[in-house]
């Protein structure tokens, strides 16, 4: 970490608790998010992979998962967040505005499609694109429900390339 990046941090909570920042304000608090660093956890050459502005929400329940899509996305240059809940989802997503939500399809009490579902349904997001991680290929039964809009990433082999191509046709490349 970086002396800049920390002072970054210092000044925005400093901003926070001074009232110049209200974190609770919806345009606040993306701005907020994406005036910070980005998260520098994997072995990732900025030098080579340039960091960007694009903020992805990563609801997914196993921090093995988590780990293994959070570095594919940080060696695309982007930022992310992972949540564990869908519910916490709802809340992180109003108030960040993230470019990409990627949920898996299992999630406990709630499925990705659901997931999906809710998020397209919501006038506050249902511009967002969005992926689902999983195991099934398109025509399994269960993907009946999934919004048309949203993509598909498999876990395996399949992933890196299924990333990509939903980043392309998300305009996110």
């Amino acid at each position: 970490v970086q002396i800049e990046d920390i002072q970054t941090f210092a000044d925005k909570i400093s901003a926070i608790v001074n009232g110049e920042i209200n974190e609770r304000d919806l345009e606040g608090g993306a701005k907020l998010v994406r005036d910070l660093p980005p998260k520098k956890t994997f072995a990732i050459d900025f030098e080579v992979v340039i960091p960007r502005n694009i903020e992805v929400i990563c609801i997914l329940p196993e921090r093995a998962m988590s780990h293994i899509v959070e570095r594919e996305l940080a060696a695309c240059g982007l930022r992310s967040t992972s949540i564990r809940s869908p519910f916490e989802a709802f809340e992180q997503t109003l108030r960040t505005k993230p470019d990409l939500i990627i949920a898996s399809m299992e999630l406990g009490y709630v499925s990705g499609v659901d997931l999906a579902r809710a998020f397209s349904s919501m006038l506050k997001t249902r511009r967002i694109p969005f992926c689902l991680f999983t195991s099934y290929g398109w025509g399994h039964p269960l993907l009946e429900a999934l919004p048309p809009r949203a993509a598909l990433l498999r876990k395996g082999p399949f992933f890196g390339e299924d990333l990509a191509e939903a980043l392309s046709r998300f305009g996110i490349t």
